[in-house]
């Protein structure tokens, strides 16, 4: 259980958002008194006013035991509104210290939440001065100083792009959405639990719409968005009234938006209403593809019906359609090369293409063999598997810091500083500690692969085996058979010796910090993630695409790529490989390095190469028209 008690219950969420920014967690119980639960966790909250000053005092309990506090303290600032602002902000700073000191894990974004950092670094700089705004962050919000330069590079980027003196944005909000996502922090209401409520919010809305426009008074309405919440939940007769209402004050506008952000709530009723008072953008939120995922977040709707929504609001003729989806992996393949990788390529997507219903945005490549499917295949970008299990690693669980990573054919370790790598190491010289080696282990013991690692969960006396080389390790496991020991001892045996090889070789000498996520293909092996667990006292994270993060890290660069650079993507196509092609190499005596440049040749010709370390064969690679 997570409880949470404060004396100022208008902040109980807002103490609750820093509460799971440690804890993954939808419910907390709210306390009524101070009283310290005897089972999970609590935060007792305590805000006062002394001598002029806010004290914030934040206790953090564990079965009924306190682990840490902390005091924040401010002075007491003049106004209403600036008096809640900064209670508020005091709150959440010493509740997550609070949390801090209890948990280890200093967050890149310190105490704050919401989705506007931009908004609260810009407000503060206007206040107090950058110098100011800088301290602010970084010493009282204590935000890394990687996202504070984020975050200004951003509002630097975003000046060109703020109204003028006499000119105004406007955004009119609608908090009622038919169901609440896991991951949602604005104000909604569901539209069949407060059906009484739409009528009397609208109402009161027109009524602030039209004291707005008293303020807004001469000064041109540049841009004009009404969002929420879903405004398309609202019935149509009250969606017509408040877009009636909004024209009058977008009149002249150079952009006005309507969020239709939920597929679910779009019928051609409403997209005609929203035509007809002149709106040009609508925003259509599929936030996946993946039926699973849709459903695990709280989504009614399925892909299917994203898209009939979005034929629907295209139909209609908005001169503009958003559309944002989260990086989720749809569809995944591994396949074994069998010494024919061009083979294997052509496979895979062809198992693509029967699942894929649309167009491909971006393609991206990595692995040992990134070079070759990136010429097959008309890849955007190809990089090493570093940076694409980290690029992945930090999208599924931001803040990693540790990252340990075992393949078929090798396995690395990854550290993480502030969203970047900062050290890795690589083996890919002994098989031992690798996912083929696990597999002709299992193979000789007659045991399916799958069920490899349940047998080491299930030993009582693990026997030592010899970890450091793949012959002395299976030699080692022979002679432990012959000597009467169980499968199950000997196969936890084995786990905590690659373990052992992995930390002792990779692992040296570098501190490893949580979170660590493990990911590969071995990362199924629940024996190798209990020895790794044993072994570090820490807790192993095993992300969702732990077997396929480093094309899934390729899948984000890509598309990053593509956004960065309004480029459309070189992907050839599904069916567009053919197996024409021929690998060879030679050894360039343009220098004293004497690189061996591997050439890729089809119908006679060089289309790509690489292995130069200056660059002089690659960038010779050719572009064709057909593959």
């Amino acid at each position: 259980m997570i409880a949470l008690h404060t004396n100022m219950p208008s902040f109980f969420g807002d103490i609750c958002e820093v509460v799971r920014l440690f804890i993954d967690t939808r419910r907390i119980k709210q306390l009524d008194e101070p009283a310290l639960p005897s089972e999970g966790l609590a935060v007792l909250h305590t805000l006062t006013e002394t001598n002029g000053a806010l004290i914030s005092l934040s206790l953090v309990c564990h079965h009924g035991t306190y682990v840490s506090r902390n005091s924040y303290t401010c002075d007491v600032p003049e106004g209403a509104l600036a008096y809640k602002r900064a209670a508020k902000r005091a709150a959440k700073i010493s509740t997550y210290r609070a949390l801090l000191a209890h948990f280890g894990e200093r967050l890149p974004w310190g105490s704050l939440t919401g989705v506007r950092p931009t908004k609260l670094l810009r407000d503060s700089e206007a206040e107090i001065g950058a110098a100011g705004a800088k301290a602010l962050f970084l010493d009282e919000f204590d935000v890394s100083p990687q996202k504070y330069d984020f975050a200004k590079s951003i509002v630097e980027a975003q000046k060109a792009f703020l109204p003028a003196e006499d000119a105004v944005d406007v955004y009119i909000g609608i908090p009622f959405c038919v169901t609440r996502c896991a991951y949602c922090s604005f104000a909604s209401f569901s539209p069949d639990a407060f059906a009484d409520a739409q009528p009397k919010y609208v109402h009161a809305l027109l009524k602030e719409m039209e004291t707005a426009e008293s303020i807004i008074g001469a000064r041109r309405v540049r841009a004009l968005y009404i969002g929420g919440g879903t405004p398309t939940a609202l019935p149509p007769a009250l969606l017509e009234r408040v877009l009636q209402r909004a024209a009058a004050i977008a009149k002249g506008a150079k952009e006005f938006s309507v969020e239709a952000g939920r597929p679910d709530t779009i019928d051609e009723e409403k997209l005609s209403i929203i035509r007809a008072f002149g709106a040009g953008r609508i925003s259509v939120n599929a936030q996946t593809l993946l039926n699973e995922t849709l459903e695990r977040i709280g989504r009614r709707h399925s892909a299917s019906q994203f898209f009939d929504a979005y034929a629907l609001v295209e139909k209609a003729g908005f001169e503009a359609i958003n559309v944002d989806v989260t990086g989720n992996v749809a569809h995944k393949l591994y396949l074994r090369t069998g010494g024919r990788p061009i083979d294997a390529i052509a496979k895979g997507l062809s198992v693509f293409a029967q699942k894929i219903d649309g167009d491909i945005a971006g393609v991206g490549t990595t692995g040992s063999g990134r070079q070759l499917a990136g010429v097959l295949t008309g890849a955007d970008v190809i990089k090493n598997e570093i940076t694409t299990h980290a690029a992945a690693a930090c999208r599924m669980v931001p803040g990693v810091k540790t990252i340990l990573e075992i393949g078929g054919q090798d396995s690395k370790i990854i550290l993480i500083s502030g969203g970047v790598v900062c050290d890795f190491a690589m083996n890919t010289v002994c098989a031992a500690g690798t996912g083929s080696f696990l597999d002709r282990q299992a193979s000789r013991l007659e045991i399916p692969i799958e069920e490899f690692g349940s047998y080491a969960l299930r030993s009582r006396f693990p026997v030592q085996i010899a970890g450091r080389c793949a012959v002395f390790a299976e030699s080692d496991m022979i002679s432990k058979q012959q000597a009467g020991h169980s499968n199950e001892d000997i196969i936890a045996g084995l786990c905590d010796a690659l373990v052992r090889n992995f930390l002792n070789n990779l692992a040296k000498g570098k501190a490893i910090n949580a979170p660590v996520m493990f990911q590969g293909g071995v990362a199924a092996n629940v024996g190798i993630v209990a020895s790794f667990e044993k072994a570090l006292s820490k807790k192993v994270i095993i992300p969702q695409y732990y077997d396929v993060m480093g094309a899934y890290g390729a899948s984000l660069l890509a598309k990053e790529s593509i956004c960065a650079s309004g480029e459309t993507t070189r992907f050839v196509g599904f069916g567009r490989i053919r197996n024409d092609y021929a690998v060879n190499s030679f050894e360039c005596s343009g220098c004293a390095n004497m690189c061996e440049v591997i050439q890729i040749i089809s119908e006679g010709c060089p289309v790509a190469h690489w292995g130069d370390r200056c660059g002089k064969w690659g960038a010779q690679r050719k572009q064709t028209k057909t593959m």
